[in-house]
């Protein structure tokens, strides 16, 4: 692990989301699927026009990284963070065995201790970090806070790995674990000197 990107403020931002399916067909056009590996995120960030200095720290990261090899954290920019009105500090919390277990695509979230209260909504497709795990997940339904109860809420993909009651749950500025693609970082300089980069990242998992 590298450090946190230090900045967020990028101009275009490309996502995708990456699986493997294997397919096929019979002589009669009858088709096999079976997925063949796991899922991960991958992004695309193209940078606004920098001046030399802040160009010049950012790069000095991006080098640091030693092109795919080192893992750093990302907060990418408008999908990071929840398109809906939640406020509060979030949790795992009141989850069955089931719920907290590696496979699985629910989960249960509250308050944390109800010290601060949940209100307001998460929307699904708004992205979660869950403490002490690498793996983004997406929800896929809707929750609404009353300040009190705790929800189930459906995620993708699974679990990779159980969790337990009392983890926190992020989802503002969204820390996603991330290595280069490739090994060649380059940028451009246009004639009034100002620089741009474009960066292409996946998730490390």
């Amino acid at each position: 692990m590298s450090g946190t990107f230090p900045t967020a403020g990028f101009t275009a931002l490309g996502f995708r989301n990456n699986v493997t399916v294997r397919q096929t067909e019979s002589v009669t056009g009858k088709t096999q699927r079976a997925k063949t590996g796991g899922q991960y995120w991958s992004l695309t960030l193209q940078s606004p026009p920098l001046e030399r200095s802040a160009f010049q720290e950012l790069y000095s990261f991006i080098v640091l990284q030693d092109g795919s090899f080192e893992s750093f954290t990302l907060a990418p920019p408008v999908i990071g963070s929840t398109s809906g009105t939640a406020s509060g500090e979030l949790i795992i919390s009141g989850a069955s065995t089931a719920q907290k277990a590696a496979g699985t695509s629910e989960i249960k979230i509250g308050n944390r201790f109800d010290s601060s209260p949940m209100t307001g909504t998460l929307k699904k497709g708004d992205f979660i970090h869950i403490e002490d795990q690498d793996k983004i997940h997406m929800l896929t339904s809707d929750v609404t806070f009353d300040g009190s109860s705790t929800i189930a809420v459906g995620i993708y993909p699974p679990l990779l790995e159980a969790t337990d009651n009392g983890k926190t749950v992020t989802f503002n500025s969204v820390p996603f674990k991330v290595h280069f693609v490739g090994d060649q970082q380059s940028f451009t300089i246009d004639q009034s000197g100002f620089y741009t980069y474009q960066i292409e990242v996946r998730e490390s998992i």
